[in-house]
């Protein structure tokens, strides 16, 4: 491999379009960030929270009861107990940082890091669209991701998400190209990103066995094979940490419950809990599976309510798919009047755009993606971040979408031109 060659593989030339994208992308998350980021905050969700424990020595630990509240924020006055609310991926994203004793200092490094990593997922945004639509889509879908807010926000959305962003597109582009050449080099690769998103987010393992399921109707028993060791093997370690810690099968995560519960209650969707429950929760005995028992109590609240308004359950659907295309009003942030305008032209755009370009042959992993992501939401319930996850697989429909309406408004321009001049002659 000659000099050149190499500098293609590893250093290849960036369109001129998506260095300006990213110019402005940067720009434009440096100037969110000193206007809605509280750099004194040491807050980073539950995530932190469990870091927090875990350099404090007391594991990987979370919830703890007291004056008679469940909580998670960290307090070394009060016990904790092991968890496996959150999946360790993020976890061992925030650790590192947590060293950095100065908060101020702390947060600058993960904005930054995760600023990096935002721009790489754009970048691969574009380069993904490039290749499998057109690179004028490319150029749709990568000024969508530079300017869309959510997508900006996320990069001081103390969450996986950006993570979750990365992993997803370069995921995208090897299953797209293992049409192109399937090899065991590319399954590894992918079963590996398999991993890192279900230690991410645990429900990803859903993707996992529908990418699977397509493998077998395929009859590609060796990307079976492939993924099955792979992922077992590495995602195995958590699970024997929580088979040992709580005595119980928990696979990745005790979250099941209480995201269960919060999409299907008798409250509104969102709903953290009610009196039955926090009265249950507070008499539990406090021992090492308390999370799994707290877990067993919104199951079973979930359960009763899905069997007893079977009706209910079918009417949330399309307020549950609402949720996860257009907007959530679950969160504050949402609803703001231009982010919903914003949100509600996207999904126009998204739509439009699977039409046109609808293709099952050459885009079926995309749709697999987006199947996956209504049954976690049909399933579950949809927060503004949980959506912002799935838009970032959207955004080169949208860009199809306002491809073929710019096309359209041109053709509509020029036609009414062509009669203006026409009529002028006669």
């Amino acid at each position: 491999m000659n000099y050149t060659q190499i500098k293609q593989k590893w250093f290849p030339t960036i369109p001129k379009p998506l260095v300006a994208i990213l110019i402005v992308a940067f720009f434009i998350r440096l100037s969110l960030a000193l206007v809605v980021v509280n750099f004194s905050s040491d807050f980073y969700w539950e995530y932190g929270e469990i870091a927090k424990n875990v350099l404090a020595g007391r594991g990987y630990s979370l919830y703890y009861i007291s004056n008679d509240e469940l909580a998670f924020r960290y307090n070394t006055t009060v016990a904790a107990y092991p968890t496996a609310l959150m999946a360790p991926g993020y976890v061992g994203f925030l650790l590192p940082f947590m060293f950095i004793r100065n908060v101020m200092t702390r947060n600058i490094f993960i904005i930054l890091v995760q600023t990096i990593l935002s721009l790489l997922s754009l970048y691969l945004v574009y380069k993904f669209t490039a290749k499998y639509f057109s690179e004028r889509i490319a150029f749709f879908s990568g000024m969508m991701a530079c300017i869309l807010p959510d997508i900006a926000y996320s990069v001081f959305s103390f969450t996986p998400t950006v993570l979750y962003h990365l992993a997803v597109v370069a995921l995208l582009l090897l299953l797209y190209s293992i049409e192109e050449a399937n090899t065991e080099k590319k399954m590894f690769s992918i079963s590996l990103l398999f991993v890192f998103l279900s230690y991410i987010r645990g429900e990803f393992l859903l993707f996992v066995f529908l990418f699977l399921l397509l493998q077998i109707f395929a009859h590609q028993w060796k990307n079976v094979w492939i993924t099955l060791v792979i992922t077992i093997s590495l995602l195995s370690p958590w699970t024997i940490r929580n088979y040992t810690v709580f005595d119980q099968f928990v696979p990745l995560s005790t979250g099941f419950g209480l995201n269960f519960y919060r999409g299907n209650n008798s409250e509104e969707i969102g709903s953290w809990s009610n009196e039955d429950i926090k009265r249950d929760i507070l008499s539990l005995p406090q021992k090492q599976n308390f999370e799994v028992q707290i877990d067993r109590i919104y199951q079973r609240q979930a359960f009763n309510f899905i069997i007893s308004h079977p009706w209910q359950e079918i009417s949330n659907i399309p307020v549950k798919l609402f949720h996860l295309w257009v907007f959530s009003p679950l969160q504050k942030r949402s609803n703001n009047y231009l982010y919903q305008l914003i949100s509600l032209c996207f999904f126009i755009f998204s739509i439009i755009g699977l039409l046109v370009t609808f293709s099952w042959q050459k885009h079926r992993y995309l749709y697999l993606m987006l199947i996956y992501s209504m049954v976690i939401g049909l399933l579950f319930f949809t927060l503004p971040r949980h959506q912002t996850m799935m838009k970032i697989i959207l955004l080169p429909l949208a860009g199809a979408g306002l491809e073929f309406l710019w096309n359209l408004f041109k053709q509509k321009r020029s036609n009414s031109e062509m009669s203006k001049n026409n009529h002028q002659v006669v």
